[in-house]
């Protein structure tokens, strides 16, 4: 028998819908198990176990009532630090915010709660999502299940290390070059980075259009599903991105690339997703390798990055500055030596990069690649020292992801398999601009054909 923990979203709301299960039973084996286990993973900011329970009780009298019910009635579902609900702490992962109660919900959390499902807590993020590691003042540092000593990925890796341990089976979260699709990575769950602008952020992201808000669970199909209710499809009908799980993918022009413009990538990593792509043609699916080359992504994305990081520690007031971290601070004092023209330049040099990712994506269907170039690294690192033996920076191993938020073109990362340590792996796939149904066809046909790639266990 599954147990409450391992059941996926889908699962889960087609019990409750069929009156098998309890939305107060599920709410409260959710609940129970975050006091458990979270104390020590450090997924969660906030959690509001007082209001959910009070949801689950209103959730389990509406099926007892008959009442219509939206496509995630009475399952539990995270929200990530960035983005508000209502009566809940939006800290940003930043002291100066820490207590700051959320007025309103930001309309991801409007939808959600509209669709049913329960809000049972806000996950970590490091300040602003400023790393890609889980680390902050307000809340420590969020580690991974699969191994504590290691890190969970950032900055959503509060959403990615909650899904993998069972504390929750949804996550909304947020990617401005990497943030949901390297915390899944790392902590083998699966990740989506929709088409800019498909999932509506308000307020803005302070990363501009690098910014975007997507959905994390353990199946596609729940991805898929809480795509549709972010995009407003909550409703118990199957939305556009559920049903195109279903579509056929044997016709698709598929590219396989190691890295991108040379970039160091772990033997074993790239061992791994090549097994996977090897088993994907296995199954039917025609797969081309080729050199994945696309200038101009490094600079272009460290300097967007840099000023927008720069541009929200400097509106905050000097004793507020004073109360972020050392690394923060020491970070947005480096980028000062840039010109006043570098955001602009910036924002022109990715113009070209589109242009590059616009002819690729003409030339195949979808782009497969690893997720990132290593496994997860020691926790408490900022980033891993060396990639393959070659030395690498704060970003460095983070390119394979940025390139598609320079772009604007949907991405999602699955489970690939582990490494010789256990670690999982990510495999990446890549789409055009709106082409989140197809990139969702192939992700889900790889799921049931592959079978799974990661070991059946988490946390506890």
């Amino acid at each position: 028998m599954t147990a409450l923990h391992e059941l996926t979203a889908e699962a889960a709301a087609a019990e409750i819908r069929a009156r098998r299960l309890s939305p107060v039973e599920l709410v409260d084996a959710v609940l129970d198990r975050i006091e458990w286990l979270d104390p020590a993973l450090s997924c969660f900011v906030s959690v509001d176990a007082e209001a959910a329970r009070a949801a689950a009780r209103a959730a389990e009298a509406a099926v007892v009532a008959g009442d219509e019910l939206g496509a995630l009635h009475g399952v539990p579902c995270s929200v990530k630090d960035l983005i508000d609900v209502q009566g809940l702490p939006t800290s940003r992962g930043a002291l100066p915010f820490a207590g700051r109660v959320a007025q309103a919900d930001a309309p991801a959390a409007t939808l959600v709660r509209r669709a049913g499902a329960i809000c049972v807590g806000k996950t970590t993020t490091p300040e602003f999502g400023w790393s890609f590691v889980t680390s902050s003042p307000v809340s420590g540092s969020t580690v991974n299940p699969w191994c504590p000593t290691r890190t969970a990925g950032g900055s959503s890796g509060g959403a990615g290390a909650a899904l993998a341990a069972g504390l929750g089976p949804l996550a909304v979260a947020t990617d401005g070059g990497g943030s949901i699709r390297l915390p899944a990575a790392f902590t083998g769950v699966v990740g989506l980075k929709p088409t800019s602008g498909r999932v509506p952020t308000y307020p803005p992201s302070d990363l501009g259009t690098l910014g975007h808000l997507g959905p994390m669970a353990r199946s596609v199909r729940d991805v898929a599903r809480l795509l549709d209710v972010l995009t407003g499809h909550t409703g118990s009908e199957p939305g556009p991105a559920l049903r195109a799980c279903g579509r056929p993918v044997e016709h698709l022009r598929i590219g396989y690339a190691p890295t991108i413009n040379g970039a160091p990538v772990d033997p074993e990593v790239r061992e791994v997703v090549e097994t996977w792509v090897a088993d994907l043609v296995g199954a039917g699916v025609a797969v081309t390798a080729f050199d994945l080359v696309v200038d101009g992504v490094e600079d272009t994305w460290d300097r967007l990055y840099a000023q927008s990081i720069a541009r929200q520690v400097d509106a905050l007031a000097p004793a507020d500055r004073a109360l972020l971290s050392p690394e923060l601070r020491s970070f947005v004092d480096s980028t000062r030596g840039l010109p006043r023209s570098a955001g602009p330049d910036a924002e022109l040099a990715r113009r070209a990069v589109v242009a590059q990712g616009d002819a690729l994506l003409r030339e195949y269907d979808l782009v497969i690649t690893p997720t990132t170039s290593t496994v997860a690294f020691d926790a408490g690192l900022a980033h891993p020292g060396t990639v393959a033996g070659q030395p690498v920076g704060l970003t460095d191993w983070t390119r394979l992801t940025q390139v598609w938020n320079l772009t604007g073109f949907p991405a999602i990362s699955l489970p690939a398999g582990t490494a010789s340590d256990g670690l999982p792996v990510g495999v990446q796939v890549a789409g055009p601009p709106q082409g989140d149904g197809v990139l969702l066809a192939l992700a889900a046909f790889a799921e049931r054909a592959l079978g799974p790639r990661l070991p059946a266990r988490v946390a506890g």
